[in-house]
């Protein structure tokens, strides 16, 4: 396989395991349930898998003139696929107290969880499958990571390599009126940031 998901250590793994059964119970108790998550499926059958970082991108680094916005994006948490009878029917998103010092700890603690069920759920698997077989990507070795730019409401699969220079960017959809940055289209590490300089450039300049 081309890329791989996140290695969590078998520490945060159980720790992330119990926070998300713990979340997912409070729903079934609270009659909360989501419409994608069948009525007769119990938290325990539930399945959390393919764990992937999730990093936000802020609009003022694509203002730098050295066009590196990508460097400075920040980890916030992750997220994984939440399954039954291996059909994806959402995404756990985990968000970590994290700071410079513990980003590499053996255990991240949580400061909050959600479980979204909205259309980047099926998106992403979509573009999983898509990237796995894509040329530029069947032949390299990545981490696949979410990477997130709220205010232009992008969305994107970031595949990670260890120097960061080989890494691309996959938008699972447009920026909205604004043909720079097209969905399911894959970026390199250098067009990306190019791009994102000139979308938040073309903004300021409007302000």
């Amino acid at each position: 396989m081309p890329y791989k998901f996140t290695n969590n250590t078998d520490h945060q793994y159980a720790y992330d395991l119990q926070c998300m059964l713990n979340y997912i119970s409070g729903l079934f108790s609270n009659l909360q349930l989501c419409a994608t998550i069948p009525s007769n499926i119990k938290a325990s059958d539930l399945q959390f898998v393919m764990p992937h970082k999730v990093y936000t991108l802020n609009i003022e680094v694509g203002c730098d003139e050295n066009k590196n916005a990508l460097s400075n994006a920040v980890l916030v948490g992750k997220r994984y696929i939440v399954s039954t009878c291996d059909t994806p029917v959402g995404a756990m998103e985990l968000y970590y107290i994290l700071d410079d010092r513990d980003e590499d700890a053996d255990l991240q603690l949580l400061q909050s969880i959600n479980i979204n069920v909205g259309p980047y759920v099926a998106a992403t698997i979509k573009a999983f499958n898509i990237l796995m077989l894509h040329p530029l990507v069947i032949d390299g070795n990545y981490e696949v990571c979410i990477l997130r730019c709220g205010p232009l409401f992008l969305w994107s699969i970031w595949l990670k390599t260890a120097d960061g220079c080989n890494d691309l960017i996959y938008p699972l959809s447009s920026i909205a009126e604004c043909d720079k940055l097209r969905g399911g289209v894959l970026y390199t590490y250098k067009e990306f940031n190019e791009l994102f300089y000139n979308i938040t450039m073309d903004i300021v300049n409007t302000i």
